[in-house]
C-alpha cells in the first residue's frame, strides 16, 4: 500500500511539473510570435494564469 501511495505522489509531481513547463512554453511561443507579428524589439510579458494548462 506504501508503494502505492508513493508512485501516486511521483506520478502528481511530475504531472504538475509538466503543466508548468507547458505554460512557459506556451507563455515563450506566445511572446515570440507577438514579437514578430507586430514588429517589436523584444518580447512582451505574457503570463498564462490558471492551473492546470494541458487540460
Amino acid at each position: 500500500m506504501r508503494t502505492l501511495l508513493v508512485i501516486l505522489l511521483v506520478f502528481t509531481g511530475l504531472a504538475v511539473a509538466a503543466d508548468f513547463g507547458a505554460a512557459a512554453n506556451a507563455e515563450r511561443a506566445a511572446a515570440e510570435s507577438m514579437r514578430n507579428t507586430a514588429n517589436l524589439g523584444s518580447d512582451p510579458s505574457v503570463d498564462i494564469k490558471g492551473f492546470p494548462v494541458l487540460l
